[in-house]
Formats: C-alpha cells, structure tokens, sequence
C-alpha cells in the first residue's frame, strides 16, 4: 500500500494533476522513490 502511494505521488507532481505544480522527472527523484521502495519491501519482508 505504501509503495502505491509513493507511484501515485510521483506521478501527480511529474503530470501537474489536480493543479499542482509540474515537478520534472530527474534521476535523482527515481533513485530516491527506488530506495524508499526498496526500504519498505525489506521491512514487510522481515
């Protein structure tokens, strides 16, 4: 559920959706979401 809400997030600030801001997609941004989805799996996998 987590890892859902993190997507969601990205892709509402990289599309601008529901009037906010357009954030563009960088690199960084992608290894940072990938690092808190990787935290997250190892934790519900404990």
């Amino acid at each position: 559920m987590l890892v859902a809400q993190l997507l969601v997030a990205l892709i509402i600030d990289s599309l601008g959706l529901f009037g906010v801001e357009k954030v563009p997609l960088t690199t960084s941004k992608v290894m940072g979401i990938l690092i808190m989805i990787a935290g997250v799996l190892v934790f519900k996998l404990k």
